[in-house]
């Protein structure tokens, strides 16, 4: 499956993968899809049901009509066609504008929700660089089994960091905002420590050419003079980032099928 799902750890809900597979026997089973053309649609299905928690909660009623409404289908095509409209009906352009800003979506604190996990999908589905590292190491090789030592290879790191948010006076519930984080490799991390971003950016960014920069903070979901944004801006700004990113793995997974 190429969701971008690569570890275990990202995946909240087991009744996703369960279902999705099953989804993906009927179309293998029933109407005979190849299985470069299967993949493309569990992918896709997968995603969207893991992003908007499809199989959590009292979802039974859910999977009762899906599985009615695909009995009555006769060919591939009218499969996909049920497959897209489920998903554009769900995923509209008003669900990545608005809806995943907030607070069902990127806009909370914790370790982690299915919009957070979404958009780390996306970096991988993007082939997306890990940030501020030295090599063209990409973020989905990190994910890799093997890639643990004593300290974990790949580290959800504060953009802005804790010490100095605290000094500014935020309380945790600020300072964990998922629009907070970005993952890095570890051995930069170490040069970060407790530096406000206007101090340590620049350091980080000496050598690199302006396109570097640019396509480093495009691919991240970083806002272009971010380092010098205050944080609440910075969080507004970069969650919009963040859910384009997002948006635009879900568009080349379903343009995979159109």
């Amino acid at each position: 499956m190429n969701a971008g799902y690569l570890s275990g750890d990202m995946i909240l809900s087991s009744n996703a993968i369960y279902y999705t597979y099953a989804l993906y026997l009927i179309a293998k089973h029933r109407f005979n899809a190849y299985n470069n053309d299967n993949m493309h649609l569990t992918s896709l299905w997968f995603f969207y049901a893991s992003l908007i928690s499809l199989y959590t909660g009292a979802f039974e009623s859910t999977v009762e009509s899906h599985l009615n409404s695909i009995k009555e289908l006769k060919t591939l095509g009218e499969y996909k066609r049920f497959i897209l409209s489920r998903i554009n009906e769900r995923l509209t352009n008003d669900y990545f504008d608005i809806t995943l800003l907030g607070s069902e979506g990127l806009a909370v604190s914790g370790r982690g929700n299915n919009a957070w996990n979404a958009y780390v999908a996306s970096l991988n589905i993007m082939n997306a660089k890990i940030l501020f590292s030295k090599s063209n190491l990409l973020v989905s090789k990190l994910f890799e089994p093997g890639t643990d030592g004593k300290r974990k290879s790949l580290e959800k790191h504060h953009l802005f960091p804790k010490a100095y948010l605290r000094s500014k006076g935020y309380k945790d519930s600020m300072i964990n905002q998922m629009a907070n984080y970005a993952f890095i490799d570890w051995k930069d991390n170490m040069d970060i420590l407790d530096d406000a971003p206007s101090v340590y950016y620049p350091i980080i960014c000496t050598g690199r050419s302006q396109e570097d920069i640019l396509q480093m903070e495009k691919e991240n979901a970083l806002p272009h003079g971010w380092e010098n944004m205050s944080y609440e801006d910075f969080l507004v700004e970069r969650r919009k980032l963040m859910a384009a990113r997002i948006k635009e793995a879900f568009e080349q997974l379903r343009n995979n099928i159109e």
